[in-house]
């Protein structure tokens, strides 16, 4: 498949945060970001249940986690990544 060049600005500590995450990994930045791009693409595109959105008053991180990993299971893992780091 081709590849672009995608441009964008983002905060500096995340750029050091993606980066030293990327160490870890043994990745490049730009692999990691594609990875992470993929991942939310892949839950978005996804179809979901026309359901009644959950309220979520008062919730705590556990409970948005909860929901999120019933919605977005991805994104719940992504985000949990990057609180233990």
């Amino acid at each position: 498949m081709p590849r672009t060049t995608l441009v964008t600005r983002i905060e500096v500590d995340l750029k050091n945060q993606l980066g030293e995450i990327a160490k870890q990994q043994n990745r490049t930045t730009s692999n990691l970001i594609e990875w992470l791009v993929k991942q939310y693409i892949g839950q978005v595109a996804k179809p979901t249940n026309s359901t009644a959105p959950v309220e979520l008053d008062f919730a705590s991180t556990d409970d948005l986690h909860s929901v999120l990993a019933k919605r977005r299971p991805a994104i719940a893992d992504t985000l949990r990544y990057l609180e233990d780091k």
